[in-house]
């Protein structure tokens, strides 16, 4: 397969992805309207302030990265024990900003361990 074809066949693909996902869009907008019009805008602005509430958990943590070092309650010399927190290797690495647990959702080095 020559390289013209190969793209033109990936265009295809991500053409017909977009296409999928904008039907997609368009049926979720007609069930909100049809959630709305039944049950009021207050209603369903509540439940889905409290849904952002309940799904906190299921976004990524930096924890679950390949990448992440965990805790660690290290003995001294003297006797002491030193509890070095977490960290990130591959951000400590490059010399970056360490940056909240919270933030793997948008972290572009996010890469999930396998189990």
């Amino acid at each position: 397969m020559t390289p013209e074809i190969y793209y033109e066949l990936e265009q295809e693909k991500l053409e017909q992805q977009q296409e999928s996902l904008a039907e997609e869009w368009g049926f979720a907008c007609l069930e909100l309207a049809e959630l709305v019009r039944r049950w009021g805008k207050a209603a369903i602005q509540k439940e889905l302030d409290e849904l952002s509430d309940r799904t906190e958990w299921l976004q990524p943590q930096c924890g679950q990265c390949m990448h992440w070092n965990v805790d660690k309650n290290l003995a001294l010399s003297n006797g002491n024990r030193y509890s070095r927190p977490g960290f990130c290797e591959l951000r400590a690495s490059a010399d970056l900003e360490q940056k909240p647990q919270n933030y793997a959702a948008q972290c572009p080095f996010f890469d999930q361990l396998p189990f």
